[in-house]
């Protein structure tokens, strides 16, 4: 996204601008600071759930435990109401349930009533009505490098993977349909979402809020409205979806599998597209909005995203797959040994000082003082 009046970045071809570095866009208007244009490169494919996850699913999951603050809208409508701590819970219980490896390991965990369990990595001490949830913990990921990108189970969205599922190859506000050109105007947000202009409900369970022409507003059934190009639907509206990181300034250089970062005093979570009570220019495919990670906020729900692994034993994938049979022997490409080592019996072995008692190893280090 860019804002009216900001160049675009040199060298960005991937259209929307006009002119390398000079030119100028109105496409994303009206834009804030913190939806830079930007360039990134993904380099994992990902599954992504094509409808917002349901209160059907998350009762599934939690023996029937339903924290919507719309039950009446019923298990085909999307959960809210929970906490970014319990989003990730979920995800690591439908890895389990999946034989996958859970993303995220907790520690320090406290339940939304005030109350620890007695294994603080039990998280499941909490997810229940009497607990109401987890409320604070310690979060990491399971990965081998530390990254969301290459965790094995279901979990958040990234915000670039969150934006790239939404958008599906499209550059303008909102992702457009058959009768939306994807300018943002009411008209074609109709066609695609449910925010603050049509979704009425029966009143005894909505909402007066102020966005809302109706009396009462809340959420609706999901996937009601035209999919984007992939098929996903409700990327934009219905309830806003939590993605892993906080807000961040963008780099605003090339980078390769984002993960924002940056230091938080208050445990906010970026939120996108939009939700049932949100004004249309908070509905955009830019618009990053954020959320305390310990509250579960009435328009807030979540999707799971899921690394498809790469295929094993693919040399010359820059992996070197040693859990796979991988090594400088069969794949020195990928396993390729550092200055001074020969690959011997599918090993990298030292060999720069072999026949010197002393002197330049020839890589930057010595063999002993002469």
């Amino acid at each position: 996204p860019i804002g009216d009046g900001e160049p675009c970045p040199v060298g960005y071809t991937g259209g929307g601008c006009t002119g390398d570095g000079s030119g100028w866009t109105e496409a994303e208007a009206p834009c804030q600071q913190i939806e830079t244009l930007h360039q990134v490169i993904l380099t994992n494919d990902i599954a992504i759930q094509a409808h917002e996850t349901t209160q059907g699913e998350w009762k599934q999951v939690f023996d029937g435990w339903n924290p919507s603050e719309f039950p009446q809208c019923g298990d085909n409508c999307p959960i809210e109401s929970v906490s970014w701590f319990d989003a990730l819970v979920y995800a690591n219980r439908r890895s389990e349930q999946g034989g996958f490896q859970p993303c995220y390991q907790f520690t320090a965990v406290l339940c939304s009533d005030g109350t620890y369990p007695t294994d603080q990595t039990n998280t499941l001490f909490c997810m229940n009505a009497e607990n109401g949830g987890v409320a604070e913990a310690t979060v990491v990921l399971t990965s081998f490098d530390g990254t969301p990108y290459r965790c094995e189970g279901y979990r958040l969205p990234t915000e670039a993977e969150w934006e790239y599922s939404a958008r599906a190859g499209s550059l303008t506000a909102i992702y457009p349909s058959q009768s939306s050109d994807g300018t943002l105007t009411d008209s074609n947000l109709q066609e695609i979402a449910w925010y603050g202009e049509n979704s009425l409900v029966q009143a005894d369970w909505g909402i007066a809020i102020t966005y809302c022409p109706f009396v009462h507003c809340g959420p609706q059934p999901t996937s009601m409205k035209a999919p984007n190009s992939w098929g996903l639907r409700d990327m934009i509206g219905n309830v806003s979806e939590w993605c892993w990181e906080p807000r961040c300034d963008y780099d605003t250089g090339l980078t390769v599998d984002p993960v924002e970062e940056c230091t938080v005093y208050d445990n906010r979570r970026t939120v996108r597209g939009g939700g049932w009570k949100s004004h249309k220019n908070h509905c955009k495919s830019s618009m990053r909005l954020i959320e305390q990670a310990e509250v579960g906020a009435m328009d807030v729900g979540f999707r799971l995203v899921r690394t498809i692994p790469i295929e094993p034993n693919i040399c010359g994938n820059g992996l070197c797959e040693s859990d796979n049979d991988e090594d400088c022997t069969s794949c020195p490409t990928d396993c390729g040994c550092d200055c001074g080592e020969e690959c011997q019996g599918n090993q990298c072995v030292f060999v720069a000082c072999d026949g010197k008692e002393c002197g330049d190893d020839g890589c930057g280090g010595s063999c002993g003082t002469c």
